[in-house]
């Protein structure tokens, strides 16, 4: 057997548009990464979480008649039920392969991304905890194609809920509860958010508006007496618990009722020392805030002076330190000698930063046209293994053999779970998508922060007329440098710079590579705008390879009429490229953080509408039931009552049951064709 391969060569340098970078001859890897990645990295208007479930047989036998119902010869419906099937027999696994392959069909079908999601959700609860990130992007994206997917809302927040990510969990609870204001379920997801977030009106409203629609649940019937002690209303969560104890048990009355008692203590404790209700900010302070941050206000703007512009005394080990940076790539240790950061100039305050999360991702995309059928493949395929072997015949030098060992890249933990939802969908029907490094660096305000991943291979240069030779070294693989603009807190300007480098075989036969050496370069630099937590693609680092394979029987591949029954001639097209994405994070430190409360506190513009508007109903219909209870429940403030909760008093475990299961899959199977 022979193989050759030729036509390999770099796409040239492309001028950068200011937002992204895709070439115009992407294929068809790309083009679905791409895609998918579009619909992951969109925002949808509500932080919240999700839910996961156990498996049953009548809710996947509800969830697959509908889904058959529906049109069960297409291929979304057979997908579907796949799926279903899959999280019948316990293999979750399976129902992600189905259901990616479904989704890569149809990239904006509302059902197929939930179905997803919940199948990540049973891993999760089965030990993958990395597969929140996810669980939750498959949400996310249900809910962004279809806002009213109240299924998807409520799994979602049961999602946050159970990984203690109560703040996105109390806004998806109430973005459920704004879609269905009858919904028993969204309500005691909010109560127990807000419980655990110390925000006792909220959760005593939730709890006692859900009691009201359904007076015998067992669930409201759990944990209502927790949150009517937490709200300091003792006296009335005694009497509820008194009346249940035959539905609670034994056991979970005792419990209740020691966690009743806590709450009596916590309160009769905050009393006997005299501490100050919390109170209304008042307006002088308001208008102190306003006036800093318009103090603020002239040293922000694209006109505005750096933290460091200002004279700069600079030392002599300073001085001497910039040209050793200055040679980078010359030294054998880069980080020898770095020069000094200027220092903030007086009355400017600390610099900005955050933390820039890069993923570079290599797609190949293939295309291969074949002529004949070698019988005999058929016995190398039985035998062969996973590795692969490569003999090199070089005249006047001894043979090499390289042995290549496939493996799988995973993405593992990340805190863009977008991108590995994405790729999930991209590495379906044989198409190959890995991730080559996933750096993490930190940003200071305009200040260049630089990443390289690959060798560094050092080449002996003759010299001329019997010099002294040198090393010469070259960099083989993808570098990137981001030097960062704050203009906000929230908003960032980028200037990035990536480039790929690699070798290239030598394509005229009077040379050899120890004569000549061809290196590919791919550049790409952009300017734009990006706000935290929003990810920027980088793309046009491309490389396209031709492979031709040939292989046959000697003698009978060259007999006229039977030839290519005992030959095969395959040429494969490979499009290799580059794809960088890059997301920016916040560092807060706890000063920020304590100020952040602190706006929290004195401005309620900063809370999300959706939850202003449903604290405006709760205050209003509580202040009617109990005038006085303001003063009653500030007794503690917000932060005690977040400290003295426990993390057993609320746990919504019916979800991963048969019958909410059912549910939700026939919700689920019932949306497939919106």
């Amino acid at each position: 057997m022979t193989s050759h391969k030729s036509g390999r060569g770099a796409s040239p340098a492309t001028r950068p548009s200011r937002k992204a970078f895709i070439s115009p001859r992407r294929a068809t890897t790309s083009r679905a990464l791409l895609a998918a990645l579009a619909l992951s990295v969109a925002g949808v208007v509500l932080s919240a979480c999700s839910i996961g479930g156990g498996a049953g047989d009548r809710a996947v036998d509800a969830a697959g008649g509908a889904a058959a119902g529906r049109g069960a010869q297409g291929p979304l419906a057979l997908a579907m039920r796949a799926g279903v099937d899959a999280i019948n027999e316990g293999d979750a696994p399976r129902a992600n392969q189905e259901f990616n392959l479904a989704i890569a069909r149809d990239l904006k079908n509302p059902a197929l991304h939930a179905a997803n999601a919940l199948a990540y959700q049973l891993r999760m609860r089965a030990g993958e905890r990395d597969l929140f990130d996810l669980a939750e992007t498959g949400y996310l994206i249900a809910l962004e194609q279809r806002h009213d997917f109240q299924s998807a809302a409520l799994q979602l927040a049961h999602l946050y809920f159970d990984s203690h990510r109560y703040p996105q969990a109390q806004r998806a609870a109430a973005y459920a509860l704004k879609l269905d204001g009858g919904s028993t379920e969204a309500l005691y997801l909010l109560a127990g958010a807000s419980y655990y977030l110390g925000d006792a009106e909220m959760a005593l409203w939730a709890i006692d508006r859900a009691q009201a629609l359904a007076p015998q649940d067992l669930v409201g019937i759990r944990i209502l007496p927790a949150i009517y002690a937490q709200a300091g209303l003792i006296s009335e969560a005694q009497s509820f618990l008194d009346a249940h104890r035959d539905v609670l048990g034994t056991q979970g009355g005792e419990n209740l009722g020691r966690r009743v008692g806590e709450w009596k203590v916590a309160y009769e404790t905050a009393v006997a020392a005299g501490k100050p209700s919390e109170a209304p900010a008042s307006e002088a302070k308001t208008a102190d805030a306003k006036a800093a941050k318009a103090a603020e206000a002239p040293n922000q703007g694209p006109l505005a002076y750096a933290w460091s512009d200002c004279p700069q005394q600079v030392t002599d080990r300073a001085a001497s330190a910039a040209p050793a940076a200055a040679g980078e790539g010359k030294t054998a240790d880069e980080t020898a000698a770095l020069a000094a950061l200027p220092s903030p100039c007086r009355g400017r305050g600390m610099p900005r930063m955050a933390v820039v999360d890069v993923t570079i991702v290599r797609t190949d995309d293939v295309a291969t046209s074949s002529h004949g059928i070698n019988l005999l493949d058929s016995l190398a395929l039985t035998v062969q293994r996973s590795a692969t072997r490569t003999v090199t015949k070089t005249t006047g030098e001894p043979d090499s053999t390289t042995t290549v060992l496939t493996s799988t890249v995973g993405l593992g933990t990340s805190a863009a779970g977008a991108i590995a939802y994405s790729l999930n969908l991209a590495n379906v029907g044989g198409q190959r998508a890995e991730v080559i490094a996933k750096p993490s660096l930190i940003m200071l305000d305009r200040q260049p922060s630089q990443f390289f991943s690959g060798s560094n291979v050092s080449i002996g240069v003759a010299a001329n007329s019997g010099g002294t030779s040198s090393l010469e070294q070259i960099n083989i693989g993808v570098s990137l440098s981001v030097t960062p603009t704050f203009i906000s807190d929230d908003q960032i300007l980028l200037n990035v710079k990536a480039v790929r480098t690699l070798f290239e075989p030598i394509t005229t036969t009077s040379s050899t590579f120890s004569q000549s050496l061809e290196v590919s370069r791919n550049m790409v630099s952009a300017a734009a705008n990006v706000r935290v937590n929003e990810t920027l693609v980088l793309s046009g680092l491309t490389a396209h390879e031709t492979a031709r394979n040939k292989s046959g029987v000697p003698l009978l591949k060259d007999v006229p009429g039977v030839q290519y029954l005992f030959s095969r001639d395959t040429t494969e097209l490979v499009d290799q490229t580059v794809l960088i994405l890059i997301t920016p994070r916040a560092i807060t430190n706890y000063g920020q953080a304590l100020d952040q409360i602190d706006a929290l506190k004195d401005d309620g513009k900063t809370e999300p509408k959706l939850l202003r508007e449903t604290r405006a109903r709760a205050l209003k219909e509580l202040g009617g039931r109990w005038p006085t209870l303001y003063e009653l429940i500030h007794v503690l403030d917000r932060n005690a009552r977040a400290f003295d909760v426990r993390s057993t008093d609320i746990r919504f475990d019916d979800w991963q049951k048969p019958p909410h299961l059912q549910r939700v899959l026939k919700d689920v199977a019932d949306a497939l064709y919106f």
